[in-house]
């Protein structure tokens, strides 16, 4: 009986995660101190998964976003740099292929690295999370594992979710 309760309770909880964390495109990944929030990318659309890529195997492209309300004397303000990333999940590297960033939805800053080279996963970092997140699109456990971890986490896009009264 035990079993079959949590059993339950995990499954609502699932679905409650996939909810709040889900209920638009952008899902929580990291957190800084400082109060940065860095977010992925999740509409389909917008995620390529390449077998072959120049010479690498097995390459994710998505889309990143470092969101921070920043606060000065002067007032405060919401910075954002979006950033095309590629992810080689077999050597655990990545590279930055394009950024745009935003001064309070104004862009500030652009630029494309079309030939920027590959970094090294360092673990503990956002980098990693973008590893784990790239391979949870083929890996249910991992897919799972990362709503969890959404699940109740700021994200600044996403809309109340509206519930049937």
């Amino acid at each position: 009986m035990k079993f079959k309760t949590l059993i339950l309770l995990l499954f609502l909880s699932l679905i409650g995660a996939k909810v709040s964390a889900q209920n638009n495109r952008w899902m929580y990944l990291n957190g800084t101190a400082e109060g940065a929030i860095y977010l992925v990318d999740t509409l389909a659309d917008d995620i390529q998964q390449l077998a072959n890529y120049e010479i690498r195997e097995n390459i994710v492209i998505v889309w990143t976003n470092l969101y921070q309300k920043v606060h000065t004397k002067k007032g405060s303000y919401i910075r954002n740099a979006v950033m095309r990333v590629t992810i080689d999940t077999l050597n655990k590297q990545y590279q930055i292929k394009s950024t745009i960033e935003y001064k309070n939805d104004k862009i500030v800053n652009s630029r494309s690295n079309d030939f920027s080279e590959w970094l090294d996963v360092v673990p503990g970092s956002l980098a990693e999370n973008l590893i784990k997140f790239a391979k949870s699109l083929n890996n249910r456990d991992l897919k799972y594992d990362l709503l969890l971890t959404a699940n109740g986490k700021y994200n600044p896009y996403a809309s109340p979710v509206k519930r049937k009264q």
